[in-house]
């Protein structure tokens, strides 16, 4: 799994690179501009390709498709791309000049992410490890260096979404060739499309649900606030989603068709074991920089950002970290009781329902809280959403929180919390750091001592490691 996971850590590090250098460049009104074309882009992926991809990694090893399940898929991503193109031109020329950009700029940045989620998709289900690690990291790789160069020469956020486009398509055109020579390419049938489209589609407006929060939040902050807050709300969302909303997805990602697979052919025991060293993962991977965001968010923003970014994101940080951790668990854990029960369908009216109440919130807070009443909805959908998920996956099919690996966890945020606060209070940078990284090895230790399964996991693929763990 590491050549399925490590690449896509390292790929969200990356990306927060292109954080860093849009906020320095383009200033809080440009960088929301950005990143409004960005989420409507991203919500058209999940809207029109998305099924597909959760299709690929369900479906696999199904027996009923005898193999045959990523070639459809492939089939009818070709023919849904040939479509996007006119209808993108029609939108064009029949919408109003104001929307005309933001319609392309969507279409494009939609098509290239689409290319590379599916032909990642294909690799990993494939076994392809070496060749998913580099097209992984690829991808934010050229990304930043085009942005880099076209921002350079003048071009605006504009630039920036062609140079994120061009990174993603060139990686994902590569990868989709590679898994046509495993798979071939078939056209799409009426019973093959009926069990993709029933279990997948749900699935992608739920997978979705960040960024469709985060076009409600942000379109209430640019009705009531103006696009100069849409850009400081946007740059602290996506520092929490990428450094942990995104380790956990991917991880999930990279998990997921060996739970599937597991559950097909050893049935509910074994997919039950895999579910708890998958939950171990995950907090080994979001609790650490969760409570390093919520307990010295100062620190955070002080290394990151600067000017009014610096300042402004502090503010909304902790909140949002919170949130994108409880997501996170959400969507990444208790998500699995719905998908291996092919119940996606009740998913998607419990992303109605939240859908309506972070409209609400984001509308009603921000009216009255200002642009910081955007981060109060964020948290607040999270924690009704993992509860809804919760209470509901439990009905459908049991899965329970590992009770050892949640106190274990605890006891170590406990430890590392008053290091974290202590930093946040210094004036020296450095001193700060110093301080959260003997905090963070005094939490490991913590860890390691108590047995947590995740990092044991983590230890034993170290080069004979092993062996001294069990001495």
């Amino acid at each position: 799994m590491a050549w399925f996971f490590l690449p896509r850590i390292l790929a969200a590090a990356m990306t927060l690179v292109v954080l860093i250098v849009l906020t320095r460049i383009l200033g809080p009104t440009d960088y929301g501009r950005y990143n409004i074309i960005m989420v409507y882009g991203t919500v058209g992926f999940s809207g029109i390709f998305a099924w597909l991809a959760a299709a690929m990694t369900r479906f696999h090893s199904a027996p009923e498709f005898d193999g045959k399940a990523v070639a459809i898929a492939l089939g009818t991503g070709l023919r849904l791309s040939l479509a996007l193109v006119p209808i993108a031109i029609l939108g064009y020329l029949l919408l109003p000049e104001s929307f005309r950009f933001v319609v392309v700029l969507g279409a494009i940045f939609c098509l290239s992410h689409a290319v590379h989620e599916i032909g990642l998709v294909g690799l990993r289900v494939y076994g392809a490890g070496p060749t998913f690690a580099i097209m992984a990291l690829l991808r934010p790789a050229l990304g930043v260096a085009l942005v880099m160069a076209f921002v350079h020469m003048g071009g605006g956020y504009a630039s920036a979404l062609m140079g994120m486009a061009a990174g993603s398509a060139v990686t994902g055109i590569y990868a989709l060739w590679i898994v046509y020579r495993f798979s071939g390419i078939a056209p799409p049938n009426r019973v093959a499309l009926r069990n993709f489209f029933t279990f997948g589609a749900p699935l992608a407006v739920v997978s979705s649900g960040t960024m469709l929060y985060a076009l409600l939040s942000q379109s209430s902050l640019a009705g009531l606030s103006g696009l100069d807050t849409v850009g400081i709300f946007a740059a602290a969302l996506t520092l929490s989603m990428r450094a942990i909303g995104m380790p956990m997805s991917m991880l999930s990602v990279a998990s997921a068709a060996t739970i599937f697979q597991s559950f097909e052919e050893h049935g509910l025991e074994e997919s039950n074991r895999e579910l708890a060293r998958h939950f171990s993962l995950l907090m080994l991977v979001s609790v650490p920089v969760a409570a390093t965001m919520i307990f010295a968010n100062d620190t955070v923003t002080k290394v990151v950002f600067e000017g009014v970014f610096q300042w402004e994101v502090s503010k909304h940080l902790p909140l949002l970290a919170l949130a994108a951790f409880l997501s996170g668990v959400q969507g990444c854990y208790y998500d699995y009781a719905f998908t291996l029960a092919r119940k996606t369908d009740l998913q998607l009216y419990i992303m109605g329902g939240l859908i309506a109440v972070h409209a609400a919130a984001s509308f009603g807070l921000v009216w009255i809280l200002g642009p910081i009443g955007a981060s109060w909805a964020a948290l607040l959908t999270a924690v009704l959403g993992l509860v809804t998920y919760a209470y509901l996956g439990n009905l459908i099919r049991p899965i329970s929180l590992p009770a050892d690996e949640v106190r274990t966890m605890g006891l170590a945020t406990l430890v590392y919390a008053p290091f974290a606060i202590l930093a946040d209070n210094m004036d020296s940078i450095a001193t700060a750091l110093l301080l959260l990284t003997v905090g963070g090895i005094t939490a490991l230790v913590v860890l390691y001592i108590a047995g947590h399964q995740g990092l044991r996991i983590v230890v034993g693929r170290l080069p004979g490691a092993q062996r001294r763990w069990e001495e």
